[in-house]
């Protein structure tokens, strides 16, 4: 199972939940102000792209 920043992602698989966290994560990357976020989002995608 994947743990970031506390989620288990695994529990959004559990729930058929993990199409739409990543489809959210993609446009938190794309248009966040907030650059925190903005790189944790990009941080995320890449580590699930990888796996």
């Amino acid at each position: 199972m994947l743990y970031r920043n506390g989620l288990c992602f695994g529990f959004l698989q559990l729930r058929g939940l993990e199409d739409e966290f990543i489809e959210h994560m993609r446009r938190v990357a794309e248009y966040e102000k907030d650059l925190r976020y903005k790189k944790a989002a990009s941080n995320f995608l890449k580590m699930i792209d990888h796996n």
